[in-house]
């Protein structure tokens, strides 16, 4: 029987939630003799917990949030380097990656089934906004961007410099630039402050959770309506 380790880092917008944390505990205890419990939080302190209530029951203020949770499952009761279960939540604007899980000195069969069963798990934490961060989803705002910016030079611009002037396009494709450059960025920014690439929904952080929706409905809203204000400002000017 082939025996060896296993890693894998998942990279997506995550949500880590009460339940959760338990399924993986019930899992850990199913498989190891003995569960230890990590976490760290904003303001740089390091804790150890005895069980998974300990984090569960922590009150997550803003300025000490949790940042990173580690739960390691020993199989001979004791930390060594070999034969444990380790899965890891991260912050993932911090740390890259949103979670992690790392099996060892374990055979095929063992790794196949640990990988599966709490992969499953790990995965139910992926955040419902991850696709605000895909790269399509980007690519797709910043076309928008682009040709809304370049049809309102055009249409309220060109106009205005074209006559007499021979180097106009070169004027547009410059003022195109300085104002879409801040403006793509700072969309970015609107997404990062609405849907945060990690919220650990413990403690304090579930009412800032529930205010992160009403925020959202906020946004979507302003920018629809800033975007249907511009486009049907344009075709008025350009057809009517």
């Amino acid at each position: 029987m082939l025996k060896g380790s296993y890693t894998k880092y998942f990279k997506f917008q995550s949500l880590v939630t009460v339940d959760a944390l338990r399924h993986i505990d019930i899992f850990l205890h199913s498989r190891c003799n003995a569960v230890t419990y990590n976490f760290e939080t904003s303001d740089g302190a390091n804790y150890e917990a005895d069980s998974i209530n300990d984090i569960i029951n922590y009150p997550n203020p803003s300025n000490a949030k949790i940042e990173r949770i580690s739960m390691i499952g020993l199989k001979e009761g004791k930390y060594v380097s070999h034969n444990h279960i380790i899965v890891k939540f991260f912050n993932k604007g911090k740390w890259d990656s949103s979670a992690s899980l790392y099996i060892t000195d374990a055979n095929s069969d063992e790794i196949a089934a640990i990988s599966k069963e709490l992969g499953f798990i790990i995965e139910q934490v992926k955040a419902d906004y991850s696709w605000a961060y895909s790269r399509w989803f980007l690519l797709l705002m910043n076309l928008l961007l682009s040709t809304i910016i370049t049809i309102s030079l055009y249409t309220y611009i060109v106009p205005l410099i074209k006559d007499n002037n021979t180097s106009w396009w070169m004027q547009i494709s410059i003022l195109q630039m300085i104002i879409l450059v801040p403006l793509f960025f700072g969309f970015l920014k609107v997404i990062e402050w609405a849907y945060p690439e990690s919220v650990f929904n413990i403690g304090a952080q579930e009412m800032y959770y529930k205010k992160l929706i009403n925020r959202r409905k906020s946004i979507l809203g302003t920018i629809t309506t800033i975007m249907l204000g511009v486009i049907s400002s344009i075709i008025v000017t350009k057809f009517f």
